[in-house]
């Protein structure tokens, strides 16, 4: 049915109106914009001129006292002995909180009706761990400047190499520490082997009746990679196996409640120095897994479950592919020990002590041991 005339024109009537009522839309919302631009920058203006007039009346301010100070140096004179008593009673407050807090007569326990001061301990623990931490601590940083000065510095990947090995042939020989000084200790022990062997020759000879002799130390046992993680409850342990059956990546396990993976989010887990019952439970069944398997053990008043990646099976390098080591403990044995090594370091770079009593603890100084009485912390 086609369209009256009448029809038509109402339809284009009722078109234009629409257009119409559009249009006057976007000029009003293009005004409401235009004129919120102008309000923000008149806002700016005011804000900026309210800032300048702050500036120059903080300026005469100043220019006002700086007149008077210069028309009246008395008023200045009199300020000063003000000034310096107060700088005098801060710093007296300053030393008794330092003399409080770091004296060694401040009290640290009190048993009974004794107190300990601070003092007593400290020449006990000095007395009993002094000696050994300060030399590592020195004894570490020759070795660290004489293998930078010879270019025998350990490379990153070779200590990374080391330390897999000594994990794999005995971890629980391991010591039990953080693994960034983990890797520090083995790159300092690294450091002094190479400065120790740098100039010790070696025969074919030698190397291969060291292999003969030792192959059964070279030998590397059975060995499985994977994900473990530590709970505390069952259901968490369930969960934990349910997310690895999945293939869950272990930041994805680690997001969940309850839920600890070795190696994420500073949660280490050294199994080599865990409890003898926790030891026999979880190593025996990690060591039967394999790859893709997953187990939970409960051991210790915790569930441990492990998803196997990986199977390593004992092997017996041949001499070939254990050349690199075994020619290295050829040299170490045919090249001085360590504390003749250390010693040699420190006489050819002698540190300088701020306090001489401590020089006494190296026995190249050639100077007597200090002896500390723990009662009255003195030492001569």
């Amino acid at each position: 049915m086609k369209a009256t005339p009448q029809a038509k024109a109402a339809n284009q009537r009722k078109a234009a109106e629409g257009r119409k009522r559009r249009d006057e839309r976007r000029a009003h919302a293009q005004w409401t914009r235009q004129q919120a631009a102008r309000d923000r920058e008149v806002t700016r203006s005011r804000a900026a001129q309210g800032r300048s007039k702050r500036w120059a009346e903080i300026r005469h301010a100043l220019a006002l006292r700086t007149g008077a100070l210069r028309r009246t140096p008395a008023a200045l004179t009199r300020l000063l002995p003000g000034l310096l008593a107060a700088a005098l009673l801060a710093s007296l407050a300053a030393n008794l909180l330092l003399f409080f807090r770091f004296s060694p007569a401040r009290p640290l326990v009190t048993v009974g009706r004794r107190v300990v001061p601070r003092a007593e301990y400290q020449a006990a623990l000095d007395q009993a761990a002094g000696p050994a931490v300060l030399r590592g601590i020195v004894y570490t940083e020759l070795v660290r400047q004489a293998a930078a000065q010879a270019g025998e510095t350990p490379a990153p990947a070779d200590v990374e190499a080391r330390l897999a090995l000594m994990q794999r042939r005995n971890a629980r020989a391991l010591p039990a520490l953080p693994p960034d000084a983990l890797r520090a200790g083995v790159a300092s022990e690294m450091a002094l082997e190479n400065l120790r062997v740098r100039d010790v020759p070696v025969t074919e000879a030698e190397v291969s009746a060291y292999y003969q002799a030792h192959r059964r130390e070279l030998a590397l046992p059975a060995q499985v990679l994977g994900t473990l993680v530590v709970s505390g409850a069952r259901r968490d342990a369930d969960a934990a196996e349910a997310l690895l059956r999945d293939g869950a990546a272990p930041e994805v396990v680690a997001a969940r409640p309850g839920l600890r993976v070795a190696g994420l989010n500073g949660f280490q887990v050294n199994l080599a120095a865990a409890p003898p019952a926790v030891r026999s439970k979880v190593g025996p069944a990690v060591l039967s897994l394999q790859a893709g398997q997953v187990v939970t053990v409960p051991a210790g008043g915790w569930f441990w479950t492990f998803r196997a990646a990986s199977r390593r099976a004992a092997a017996s390098p041949s001499l070939a592919e254990s050349r690199a080591q075994v020619v290295r403990r050829v040299k170490l044995l045919k090249a001085p020990g360590e504390a003749a090594e250390l010693a040699e370091l420190y006489r050819a770079h002698p540190p300088a002590f701020d306090m001489e009593r401590y020089a006494a603890y190296f026995p190249e100084s050639g100077r007597p041991a200090p002896v500390l009485d723990a009662k009255t912390a003195r030492l001569p």
